[in-house]
């Protein structure tokens, strides 16, 4: 069973042009973390990495174009902290 949350961000990714606020997110898990090491992320980006693994849905831009460097370049701190939070509440729902 995939534990995930939904919610909006307080601000949004910006991607071709439109502004993309909604998302779901799902529990990390090691492989995650592995993988992450194995595409090469630097050990500062390891949680903007898994984020990115973990984001199941962010507006309409299409899973595979959720990435690493995505996150890098568009993601405001704000965000980040919702995201952060998201995954947290995610890992809780598995506890119920």
């Amino acid at each position: 069973m995939e534990f995930t949350h939904s919610a909006t961000l307080p601000i949004g990714v910006f991607y071709q042009g439109q502004l993309h606020r909604d998302f779901t997110i799902r529990m990390s898990t090691v492989g995650d973390e592995i993988a992450v090491v194995e595409d090469g992320i630097p050990d500062s980006g390891t949680l903007v990495g898994v984020l990115a693994r973990c984001l199941t849905t962010l507006g309409s831009i299409p899973e595979e174009e959720i990435t690493y460097q995505l996150l890098c370049d568009a993601l405001v701190s704000e965000d980040y902290q919702a995201l952060r939070t998201a995954q947290q509440e995610a890992k809780k729902s598995s506890a119920s």
